[in-house]
């Protein structure tokens, strides 16, 4: 499915830096947002997230195929 939005920025006002990724749907839902030290880590959590977040999508709008 596409259409889904990750928006990434760096939250540095803590002693090491968070990389920051929010997920939203299609319809500009927010999924969740996740966090971690490193930039690839958030990238595999926010990608792992939106491709769980399929069946919730799909229900909500009716999708049955």
């Amino acid at each position: 499915m596409t259409g889904y939005m990750l928006e990434m920025w760096a939250d540095a006002t803590q002693d090491s830096t968070l990389f920051i990724v929010r997920v939203t749907d299609p319809y500009g839902e927010l999924i969740g947002e996740v966090k971690s030290l490193t930039e690839e880590t958030s990238l595999r959590l926010a990608h792992e997230l939106k491709k769980n977040d399929t069946g919730r999508f799909r229900a909500a709008h009716g999708i049955y195929n």
